[in-house]
């Protein structure tokens, strides 16, 4: 049941338009493209720097630090700027990894950034096939196309 929930909410979104309006725009604005759900226990985000989104001088180099919530993990720091960079992410396996984003300036001075946090589930793809792909009467392999079945719609 807490999966079934878990998978409902995980893809609801935020509009752009509230999103700008929430920003903090002394911050350093970032923008951190990400999977929601995974089977995977390595993902992978995309990031980058919306300079024009903040208001204020920041430096020429900042490097950004991805660490996970629970401490076992972070992914060193990487230089980061308005053109997207890939940093590769280790997951805790079977559950919610939530990770918190350090960014610092090239003296390793800690900056302001928005959004400072993000999660990504992981372990959804390791549930058996057999609870969401049910046999349909009538679609048996070898029929003649086109065929009619009668599918079952019950679902555990």
């Amino acid at each position: 049941m807490a999966k079934g929930a878990a998978l409902l909410a995980s893809p609801i979104s935020v509009s752009e338009e509230a999103k700008e309006e929430a920003r903090g725009k002394t911050k350093l604005q970032l923008v951190i493209k990400h999977e929601v759900t995974t089977a995977e226990l390595e993902e992978m985000i995309n990031i980058r720097v919306l300079k024009d989104k903040t208001e204020g001088v920041f430096p020429d180099k900042i490097y950004a630090e991805a660490v996970r919530f629970d401490g076992a993990w972070s992914s060193g720091k990487k230089q980061i700027g308005e053109r997207p960079v890939i940093v590769d992410l280790l997951l805790a396996e079977g559950c919610s990894n939530s990770f918190e984003i350090n960014v610092y300036d090239e003296a390793g001075n800690k900056l302001e950034c928005e959004p400072k946090q993000f999660s990504i589930l992981q372990g959804i793809g390791e549930l058996e096939s057999q609870d969401f792909l049910l046999p349909a009467k009538g679609l048996e392999k070898s029929k003649k196309a086109p065929s009619a079945g009668i599918a079952n719609t019950t679902i555990r």
